[in-house]
């Protein structure tokens, strides 16, 4: 998995859906768009604390993520 992909997978993983009860919409917030994307910085944080390997790839998964 590109490291792209890899921050969009756990933007994703992370994300809060909202459903307009009428017309059945995913409504996009940009407050909670925002936590998401810091949640999922905050879990690759974890990783780069405490794994040695892969490094690289993380930082790039943090760049991305921020991109986003």
């Amino acid at each position: 998995m590109t490291p792209k992909e890899k921050a969009e997978d756990l933007v994703r993983q992370f994300s809060f859906v909202e459903f307009d009860q009428v017309n059945g919409v995913r409504l996009v917030n940009p407050t909670l768009k925002q936590a998401t994307k810091q949640c999922a910085l905050i879990a690759v944080n974890e990783i780069l604390d405490v794994s040695d390997s892969e490094h690289n790839y993380w930082l790039q998964v943090k760049a991305e993520i921020e991109s986003l």
